[in-house]
């Protein structure tokens, strides 16, 4: 009997977000990344233990905002785990 392998699937959000931007397919920002990863990991060799998804709010940008939470609550009623950091504060030369 072989032992699955066990696989942590970790998803930088800014970078996918802007992949699937640079795209121009709108309706891909909607992405189901529980079945993405299934397309990925064969379930007879692997057992995925977790699904992280990292990512931080531009909150200066009040309709990206609210467009990118109402995705981080989709992604929520998944088996995918939101991890939420912060921008860090850049200071602007005139």
């Amino acid at each position: 009997m072989t032992t699955k392998k066990q696989v942590l699937v970790l998803i930088d959000g800014y970078n996918l977000y802007h992949g699937i931007d640079d795209l121009e397919q709108d309706h891909l920002k909607w992405l189901n990344i529980e079945k993405l990863t299934g397309v990925y990991i064969d379930e007879n060799v692997h057992t995925v233990v977790g699904i992280k998804y990292f990512t931080s709010y531009a909150r200066w940008r009040p309709e990206e905002h609210k467009r990118h939470q109402r995705y981080v609550r989709a992604l929520s009623t998944t088996k995918v785990e939101i991890i939420l950091g912060r921008f860090k504060k850049k200071k602007h030369q005139v």
